[in-house]
């Protein structure tokens, strides 16, 4: 048959499977609308303050987080349908590995996108971020997110399709996330991180998710330091707030609330929240450049799922490679695989 209709076949078939496991989609709903919903009243209407702001990028930092149980219930069935694919159909030849491949990406790709926009709706309506910016760029805080459901899902695929059962891929899973996921610079900004990690920083594809994310739905919000946050100082004798410290403030992009009086100023260190975002290396003006990064990272790990399958499963080295590693078969068999030297004993 023709390559399109062994997919158009497969990929119905994994759509009526996909249909018929209620407990995985209704689970897959329920953590996207239960963790949507308890960040988005954790940081229930919270203040464009300094605190509120970083309160704010810390939830676009959990709702990252909370694609991990998502990523480790995905990778199970994957690694279900390869066997069945690699134990009955391969050998039969019923169509071809890369249908297997393509149909096993293109089916989680409308499930996801619907549950992920009620965790968004569930996260983004709360926390109050419409209140600050137009339709327009909440959509792209939108858009940005579904690209980020595409990235998570493709980045489980490449890891489940290598590991040869799902407690090995759950683990490789969680030690790749937490290492891109810690280095996003939120938890540690990068000017405070110590150099050494700094390639990890650059290298990790959630600086630049959470960069597009933060800088379009704060680009130009005016910030409004708590009272806790205000800067308390005397001006000189004969000065005003604003004559001694507001060419200072415009500069720095801070706000002095008292111009006109001698005494008691009140300095607040971000008057727009753009200057809140350099603090953290983030740019509304880089948006489409940190956009483009992650749709790199996405075909990457869609390319190294087509690489990965065809090297262990249809050439069949890294098989034996990762096999003999684990111990599974001995050295001189890896040896053979690495170097196609003859078993011992063999006439040459």
């Amino acid at each position: 048959m023709p390559w399109l209709q062994q997919y158009i076949a497969v990929q119905k078939r994994l759509f009526q499977q996909y249909w018929r496991s209620p407990v995985y989609i209704m689970s897959k709903a329920f953590i996207n609308l239960v963790g949507g919903l308890f960040l988005g009243f954790t940081f229930y209407k919270e203040p464009n303050s300094v605190a509120g702001l970083q309160n704010k990028t810390f939830s676009v930092f959990m709702l990252l987080l909370l694609s991990l149980v998502i990523i480790v219930q995905l990778q199970p069935r994957l690694i279900q349908y390869r066997e069945l694919y690699e134990v009955r159909e391969k050998h039969s030849k019923m169509y071809h590995w890369t249908v297997f491949v393509v149909a096993s990406i293109a089916v989680e790709i409308p499930f996801n996108l619907v549950i992920a926009s009620l965790c968004f709706i569930c996260w983004y309506f709360p926390i109050g971020w419409w209140q600050d910016i137009s339709g327009g760029r909440g959509a792209m805080v939108w858009f940005i997110f579904m690209l980020y459901q595409l990235y998570h899902t493709s980045f489980s695929q490449s890891l489940a399709i290598v590991a040869p059962d799902a407690e090995t891929a759950a683990m490789l899973t969680i030690l790749f996330y937490t290492f891109i996921l810690a280095f996003t610079g939120v938890v540690q900004p990068l000017p405070q991180l110590v150099r050494f990690w700094h390639f990890a920083y650059y290298v990790s594809p959630f600086t630049y998710l959470v960069s597009a994310m933060m800088s379009t739905a704060t680009h130009g919000v005016p910030v409004r330091c708590a009272e806790a946050e205000i800067n308390i100082f005397n001006p000189p004798a004969g000065m005003t707030c604003g004559e001694y410290a507001g060419q200072f403030a415009q500069a720095a992009l801070a706000a002095i609330y008292n111009p006109d009086d001698a005494e008691q100023c009140r300095f607040c260190r971000f008057a727009v929240a753009d200057a809140y975002l350099a603090a953290l290396n983030m740019s509304y003006g880089d948006r489409w450049r940190d956009f483009g990064y992650l749709c790199a990272f996405t075909a990457f790990n869609t390319v190294l799922f087509f690489a990965v399958y065809y090297l262990r499963y249809q050439a069949g080295v890294s098989a034996r490679i990762f096999d003999a590693i684990s111990g599974v078969i001995p050295l001189e068999k890896l040896k053979q695989a690495l170097f196609r030297v003859k078993p011992s004993g063999s006439k040459s």
